[in-house]
């Protein structure tokens, strides 16, 4: 329903009538009442509404007889809705009050927080006077109306207020009207007392005499009364029904009382009578006529039928909202409850344990508490269980109030429905929706739990971080249905290999953790996590194929090491990342020696990032000599950090950062910028430079447009492909990408830049790789180089490798050269190029044209240049990758 402005306020009636009709119910600043106070909050719980009220417009207040939600007494007239409510005849609606205008600035019965939704129906007697409201508000903006139903539940509650009203008034002056008739009794005649008509009759019931007030009543006439008897009164509409009820009082002799309607003459019509007749008998005691009278009940007869109608009302909205009313003798333990009852919870009037039936065995004290609550506080509400006749357990919530003395009134309404919800918001808040295993935030609570419970107690908590390894491949070979799969089923073995007071949650991803406790010991969580290694990797078929799963594990304990869950963790996540980086597959136990080393990686990674902001990884070239000709046929370009304070460094200090692939991209893509110019100007200045090898990381393998990126930056500062080599690994091309990087060398080859395989023979990689991957350039690895002189097997390998290469046409370059003889020999064997601090250090890109100048290539043929050799530097740490030199 939209709202109706203030200033198209429409009123059908007089202000000055409407407080006149107010003031005649005598309904102002009287006390609370349980029946108004059941219907506002009837109203309000129908609506959803966290308040409900019913409220009467005087000259400059508005005043509430029932309040639900709020305590409220009386509020100022300018800060009610209520008169814009009385204006109307139907429901007044105002979604949000916010974006109504001009009733947002309207300050809502000074409630706070503010009400931004208000519905209401005005209180009208049978003339259209609106004397208040019964309405019902919300802290929250709505984004529709009441629905229909709920509208009409608001109609009936408001009539039966009225209803209500109308019938105590009636009672009111009846009583007044009774009082004016006892009064008459005491100064009138006994013949004269009729309070409206006096009637005689014969035996049979027919008329002999009527006063005055029933001729003009009826409209019969004087002379053919004996005629025109109680048929011509009573109304066509229960003309049966009424001659019914009089023929069997005129049968007996003794007086009598019947209602019937009689019809009015006046407008055809008819009116409640109550006839009441008295028989005057012989001396033998037979009767001989009929005295009586005949007196209007008609309002209160539409009283009684208003609450008739109002009962009903009540009733039906009691079972809409699954709600029960009672009334309890706590001294006879006696029990009335509305008819809803029957209905609802199919219990009846009667003796029971209480105004409850059936409650469940655990809640039964708390009903008794809240029974003895009420006795010495006056009021109070309870929540409990009791179990339906056919055997569901149904949650109840009631509210009650002490009436009098041994008299209890109170509502109960179902809640199974609210407790069913809120059991669902909190599973979906607390549990991983896919396993159904309890998420990151139930088992981090579970987790402190535990741990309070091990200080206070002397015990101990363990704690087993579980990774799925390889995860990634299963979602990007089979798919994401797959992965769910595994991740189902990983859950449902964990779930299985634990006790109940343990805990198995899905923290994330492809990540489980378990909590384990007392009398299970750190001993005793490492052998599970074992067990868990060999039981995760049984296989199982999902869509006819067949999967195993892999799993890293860390494991930290309480007492053993931290009692902090938050540090807690921390200890078994990095027990996890240290199993993973020895080759996954594996439990590690955390050792503080972990967190130290995980530290100084975490402080490396920052600085590094730092480094590639502040361009402080640099290239540095070693030159690559043939040994035919002795010139220099190429350079390889080696990562060096320019530090600030500890000048240049080799990645032999900070080599861990290439494990971060977004921070070895990074590296990769500095480095590729930095050598791509360093080529320009060598171009420029026409220096025989050969081709420029860069060694690329496996992270950069798995960065989108690898290839595309480098091309684009060579093409970006015109360097033509033609002088780059790019070196890898064996370890990129027996990785489990190992497809998609043929396609990136395929393109490499296909824009003319050679592909040199570096560190060969201290991997895996077969001659089926050598066919397999575009390779132009196989590299020689420092190891078998540096006892060449001294270890046939060495030489052995070397020349198999040698001889390899030349077979399928490839260049081989020997590493780490250092010596005279490692030279003849690497010469003798037929090896095409060197490399090593034999001839040159590793050297800045403003040094390259000074080595070119000064090289003297007939003498390195065959002997070193002792220039050269007074270069040579302490030979080179071992290395981890290619970068790391």
């Amino acid at each position: 329903m939209s709202e109706r402005p203030h200033s198209n306020l429409m009123m059908s009636w007089r202000e000055a009538d409407r407080l006149a009709a107010l003031h005649s119910f005598h309904i102002l600043d009287t006390e609370t009442e349980a029946f108004f106070e059941d219907i506002a909050q009837t109203a309000a719980r129908i609506c959803h509404a966290p308040i409900g009220l019913i409220g009467f417009m005087d000259e400059s207040r508005q005043w509430f007889k029932a309040s639900y939600g709020i305590e409220i007494r009386e509020a100022p007239r300018d800060q009610s809705l209520c008169t814009y409510t009385m204006c109307g005849t139907g429901l007044f609606v105002v979604p949000d009050l916010k974006k109504a205008s001009p009733l947002k600035n309207t300050p809502l019965l000074g409630i706070e927080p503010h009400v931004s939704f208000y519905a209401g129906l005005p209180l009208t007697t049978k003339d259209g006077l609106p004397l208040g409201t019964l309405c019902v508000l919300d802290h929250e903006a709505r984004q529709q109306s009441l629905t229909e139903q709920q509208s009409q539940a608001l109609n009936s509650l408001a009539q039966a207020v009225m209803n209500q009203l109308q019938l105590r008034q009636s009672e009111r002056l009846l009583a007044d009207s009774e009082a004016r008739f006892r009064t008459l009794v005491d100064v009138m005649p006994l013949s004269f007392l009729s309070p409206q008509a006096v009637w005689f009759s014969d035996k049979n019931g027919n008329f002999t005499y009527c006063n005055e007030y029933w001729y003009d009543y009826t409209g019969l006439e004087r002379d053919k009364c004996r005629s025109q008897g109680w048929s011509s009164a009573a109304h066509p509409s229960r003309r049966e029904q009424s001659l019914s009820l009089l023929n069997e009082a005129f049968s007996k002799d003794s007086s009598f009382e019947v209602e019937i309607p009689i019809r009015r003459a006046l407008d055809d019509t008819y009116r409640w009578f109550i006839v009441r007749g008295q028989p005057l008998k012989d001396e033998n005691g037979k009767v001989e006529q009929w005295f009586g009278t005949a007196m209007d009940i008609h309002e209160r007869k539409q009283s009684e039928e208003a609450h008739r109608n109002s009962e009903e009302r009540l009733q039906l909205a009691l079972k809409a909202a699954r709600m029960v009313a009672w009334e309890y003798n706590p001294r006879t333990k006696a029990v009335k409850r509305s008819e809803s009852s029957l209905t609802s919870r199919r219990i009846a009037t009667g003796r029971d344990i209480g105004p409850f039936e059936r409650v469940h065995p655990a809640d039964q004290a708390i009903v008794g508490h809240f029974l003895e609550r009420i006795e010495i506080h006056g009021s109070g509400s309870v929540e409990c269980r009791c179990v339906h006749p056919n055997g569901e357990l149904r949650w109840l919530r009631a509210r009650a109030e002490k009436a009098g003395q041994n008299r209890i009134v109170g509502v109960t309404f179902d809640i199974t429905d609210q407790k069913e919800a809120e059991e669902e918001i909190w599973r979906a808040a607390n549990h991983d929706p896919l396993t159904g295993l309890p998420n990151r935030s139930l088992f981090q609570r579970r987790l402190e739990a535990a741990l309070t419970d091990a200080r206070q107690n002397g015990t101990s908590v363990s704690l087993l971080m579980v990774d799925l390894d390889e995860f990634k491949d299963i979602n990007d070979t089979l798919g994401h249905d797959a992965g769910d799969a595994l991740l189902k089923e990983t859950a449902s073995r964990l779930s299985a290999m634990v006790r109940d007071c343990d805990t198995v949650a899905r923290l994330g991803g492809d990540e489980f953790a378990l909590l384990v406790v007392e009398p299970l010991k750190l001993e005793n969580a490492a052998r599970l996590g074992s067990l868990i290694l060999e039981t995760l990797r049984q296989p199982f078929v999902y869509q006819k194929r067949t999967l195993i799963s892999r799993v890293s594990i860390g494991v930290a304990a309480f007492p053993d090491h931290d009692s902090d869950p938050s540090e807690l963790m921390k200890d078994a996540d990095i027990a996890l990342y240290q199993a993973k980086s020895q080759g996954r597959h594996r439990i590690l136990t955390y050792s503080p020696e972990m967190r130290r080393q995980t530290e100084e990686r975490v402080t490396l990674g920052r600085t590094i990032r730092e480094a590639v902001v502040n361009h402080e990884i640099v290239p540095f070239y070693q030159p690559k000599v043939s040994l035919d000709t002795g010139k220099i046929v190429g350079f390889e370009a080696l990562a060096r950090w320019q530090h600030p304070r500890q000048g240049t460094l080799t990645p032999a200090t900070f080599g861990a950062a290439f494990e971060d692939h977004e921070l070895a991209s990074d590296i990769g893509k500095l480095l590729m910028s930095a050598v791509a110019t360093d080529l320009r100007r060598w171009i420029d200045d026409d220096l025989p430079i050969g081709r420029v090898a860069l060694n690329l990381s496996p992270a950069e393998f798995i960065q989108p447009g690898m290839v595309d990126n480098i091309l684009r930056t060579l093409d970006w500062i015109k360097v033509p492909p033609t002088f780059l080599e790019v070196e890898v690994t064996e370890t990129v091309l027996l990785g489990r990408k190992s497809d998609n990087v043929s396609k990136l060398l395929e393109q490499f080859r296909r824009h003319d830049i050679h592909i040199a395989l570096d560190d060969f023979g201290t991997g895996y990689a077969s001659l089926t790789h050598l066919k397999q991957f575009p390779v132009n350039h196989i590299k020689i690895d420092r190891s078998f180089v540096q006892n060449l002189e001294h270890d046939p097997d060495d030489e052995a390998i070397i020349a198999a490798v040698i001889g390899l290469g030349k077979s399928l046409k490839l260049q081989v370059t020997a590493e780490g050269v250092e010596t005279v003889g490692q030279i003849q020999r690497l010469r003798n064997l037929g090896c095409d190029h060197v490399q090593g601090f034999f001839y040159a250090k590793p050297i800045p890109a403003s040094d390259v044209p000074g080595l070119l100048a000064r090289w003297d290539h007939t003498s390195i043929q065959h002997q070193p240049h002792n220039r050269l050799v007074q270069n040579v530097l302490k030979p080179a740490p071992p290395r981890t990758a290619s970068l790391v030199r």
